[in-house]
């Protein structure tokens, strides 16, 4: 059965592979920094599924990433932190045992059960279920799906943690977590824009930065619909820091953009206007 929390460590009874006399105090820098590490892929989306480390380390690490996420306090990363342990349930544990251990029965799920669950895959929409005295059916080709999705909701609902009180140490682990920039895509043409959609942690000029080269680059360039550029626009503010965007802005700017037909702006036409912008982007790496 330890294996079993190896790959689902979030479960309650998982936590019995820890110490009772566990001290966040006493934890060694060599494995807060791995826990960190691992949770910049993740925060990335560029996890590797298929490593599995010993039952005792993978509890202790997702304690680990569950506090840095707690600390950084960012709706966007609790969601890929989710998403990770969903996807990990889905493609590599047997999904019968993981729903028998969280007393959840495929067969036989009232609409009420079936409504706990955020359902983050289109398989399991109810539009695509067969469903019969209130009761909702999967498929076995789905088992999996439900399965992740249960995960997923149990991940996080536990975010964020308590972290008053938590030695200062992981703050500066928590940070180390973040990522500045995903992805290096291309190097001419637009792939500076795709750069600044992968990054994160921006903390200012975020309306500038969409002004000049996000909302035209999805729509002009791109071609997505209004909602869908608007949509991709609060996912990327998301994963930025300081002052908030209203969406009513954001709305108003991709639809200006979509009639006016606006193109970007080149780095250079922006650092010759608003030299200060990139620099900044220059600095964090992201330009």
């Amino acid at each position: 059965m330890s294996d079993f929390y190896a790959l689902h460590p979030f479960l309650p009874g998982a936590r019995r592979l820890l110490p009772q006399d566990l001290s966040l105090d006493l934890v060694p820098e060599m494995l807060l920094g791995s826990a960190s590490r691992r949770l910049r892929n993740i925060l990335s989306k560029q996890p590797d599924y298929s490593v599995v480390l010993s039952p005792r380390e993978e509890v202790f690490q997702y304690v680990l990433m569950r506090l840095f996420l707690s600390v950084l306090g960012n709706e966007y990363y609790y969601d890929r932190f989710a998403m990770y342990y969903a996807e990990r349930t889905r493609l590599h544990s047997n999904p019968d045992d993981f729903l028998a251990e969280v007393g959840v029965d495929p067969e036989y799920l009232s609409v009420a059960e079936y409504m706990r669950f955020k359902h983050i895959y289109p398989e399991t929409k109810l539009y695509h279920l067969p469903v019969a005295n209130g009761r909702v059916f999967f498929p076995r080709r789905l088992v999996p799906y439900l399965a992740g999705t249960v995960a997923y909701t149990m991940v996080r609902g536990a975010l964020p943690a308590e972290v008053s009180g938590l030695p200062d140490v992981f703050k500066r682990y928590a940070q180390a977590a973040i990522p500045v920039t995903v992805s290096r895509t291309g190097g001419k043409g637009w792939g500076f824009i795709e750069r600044i959609l992968s990054a994160s942690g921006i903390p200012d000029g975020k309306k500038r930065i969409i002004l000049y080269w996000i909302m035209p680059y999805l729509v002009t360039v791109r071609g997505l619909s209004v909602d869908e550029a608007v949509s991709r626009v609060q996912e990327w503010l998301a994963n930025q820091g300081g002052q908030k965007v209203l969406l009513s802005w954001v709305r108003a700017d991709a639809e200006n953009v979509k009639k006016r037909g606006v193109r970007p702006w080149s780095i250079k036409t922006v650092e010759q206007r608003d030299p200060a912008l990139v620099k900044m982007l220059r600095e964090m790496g992201v330009l």
